[in-house]
């Protein structure tokens, strides 16, 4: 049986993170269950339109802060008519810091779905049958889960003729080269939490937990650009006591609106040995989903973090390098900045070769008007000269004076021409 898991961890939360791979790890039992991440609620009704595409149960699963909200819109986009479940409704009464709007919004589920209740009726589950598939919500809190799971969900599965699969096992571990080279190096690698590292961790981290480690470090972004904020967080990660250790953080997806008007995505991830951090801004292609993206994402980390095991490797012994020196944060070019930056630094070279030859022909300009001064004052001179000599012999010709001005004249035009 195809399932499908898509879970939303907007603050990405180590609660929320762990209440997914506790979902995953029971609906695994009863097929293959495929795994999306989502950090925003804009990116659940592409991942539902790819979930029910493929699978017949689709799960999802909402920390408990959106969840409420995310249900309503969801079922608005599906088009699902909903009810107000009076037991839900009853059991919210028990929560005075909810007034009607907000019990209404916990309280709705689809008209005829089975109703999984939490004690206080807060994030209550549900489940309802169109067609050959079945559709369900829970909420990203394990205790909860658990509960919904075990006296809620697998009933229902058993009553809809959804068995668990005979020899249903979690997907096998895989193979690293990088864990390999990270066990003969003595290191290890500590995550910082974020939702992002979810599907990472379901890929990656079964039988590597010698050398990945994910239960690390998490902080507030406090308005912090992304770059600077994945650099502290990947650096962060390591503990203060581990000087054998790098450091790894992916953000959340990114949305934006490219020049033509297209939906565009791109994530952020960093590696820190400690004395810098190396961010990686990535950029979605033309049609790329933010799963794909992501997944693109992973493998550039672990490139990464076989990169750097390498210049570890091959560092000289003496190196100055530093734990302590401060990080340098180092993003990496797409190939339209790459372009760009290429064609700024062609303008760069122009204007300046521009200004040198102005500087030239200035030089030039004013070169020459010295040389033109000192040549009208040797004519000048030599003219007084030769007026007293003529005063002596005789002034009445004075026809070499317009000869000489002419000379004068010719020479200053040449010396500026030059």
């Amino acid at each position: 049986m195809n399932i499908s898991l898509i879970a939303l961890n907007i603050s990405g939360a180590e609660s929320a993170q762990s209440a997914a791979d506790f979902l995953k790890e029971q609906l695994s039992a009863y097929g293959e269950c495929d795994f999306q991440l989502c950090g925003a609620i804009g990116q659940v009704s592409a991942a539902l339109s790819r979930a029910f595409a493929k699978a017949e149960v689709i799960a999802v699963g909402v920390e408990p802060a959106a969840f409420a909200k995310t249900k309503l819109a969801v079922l608005r986009a599906m088009r699902i008519k909903t009810e107000l479940n009076p037991a839900i409704a009853e059991r919210l009464k028990t929560r005075p810091d909810l007034d009607g709007q907000r019990v209404a919004m916990h309280a709705a589920v689809p008209v005829g779905a089975a109703v999984f209740p939490s004690e206080s009726g807060f994030c209550s589950g549900f489940a309802t049958r169109s067609g050959n598939q079945v559709f369900l919500m829970l909420p990203l809190d394990k205790a909860v889960a658990e509960g919904m799971m075990q006296n809620g969900v697998e009933p229902y599965f058993g009553e809809n003729g959804i068995e668990k699969e005979a020899g249903a096992k979690p997907q096998a571990p895989v193979d690293l080269p990088q864990a390999l080279t990270l066990r003969e190096m003595n290191k290890k690698v500590y995550f910082a939490t974020a939702p992002a590292l979810v599907h990472f961790r379901e890929l990656y981290g079964s039988g590597n937990e010698d050398v990945f480690v994910f239960d690390s470090y998490a902080k507030e972004r406090n308005g912090e650009s992304p770059k600077s904020y994945l650099a502290d967080l990947s650096r962060d990660a390591i503990p203060q006591d581990e000087r054998n250790a790098f450091g790894a953080a992916i953000s959340n997806v990114f949305t934006g609106v490219s020049q033509s008007g297209e939906q565009r995505y791109n994530v952020y991830i960093a590696l820190s040995d400690g004395a810098s951090s190396r961010v990686i801004r990535f950029l979605s292609q033309p049609e790329e989903t933010p799963d794909e993206l992501i997944e693109a994402a992973y493998e550039m980390l672990l490139d990464m973090i076989a990169e750097k095991c390498r210049d570890e490797l091959s560092r000289d012994e003496d190196d100055e390098t530093s734990p302590e020196e401060t990080p340098e944060i180092v993003e990496e070019e797409t190939p339209a900045q790459h372009k760009k930056r290429r064609q700024n630094a062609v303008t760069a070279i122009v204007f300046t070769l521009l200004a040198v030859l102005i500087a030239l022909a200035v030089l030039l300009f004013f070169r020459g008007a010295d040389n033109a001064k000192n040549n009208s004052a040797e004519a000048k001179r030599a003219l007084a000269s030769n007026a007293a000599q003529r005063e002596e012999e005789e002034t009445d010709d004075l026809s070499w004076f317009g000869a000489l001005m002419e000379e004068e004249s010719s020479e200053e035009a040449t010396t500026i021409e030059e």
